[in-house]
């Protein structure tokens, strides 16, 4: 009788475990899904600013062309 009564013990202790496991692998992938989707809005956002540069440059650029041009059209 005694080892019947470890073996329950020992059900209701793993039953526990799992219980209490529930609510941190549900925070886990709450946390996940957080860190997910700020890593998508910082990639999103920094992709944004790397296209603006881009484009201040390509216009500061042909800004600086057509400048040029008119320089050297004024000089002929």
């Amino acid at each position: 009788m005694e080892i019947e009564a470890e073996k329950e013990e020992q059900k209701i202790e793993n039953i526990e475990l799992e219980g209490e496991g529930i609510p941190r692998r549900f925070s886990r992938s709450e946390d996940y899904l957080k860190g997910y989707k700020a890593g998508w809005f910082a990639a999103k956002t920094n992709l944004l600013k790397n296209y603006l540069n881009l484009e201040n440059r390509l216009n500061k650029s042909l800004l600086k062309r057509s400048l040029l041009r008119k320089s050297l059209r004024k000089r002929k």
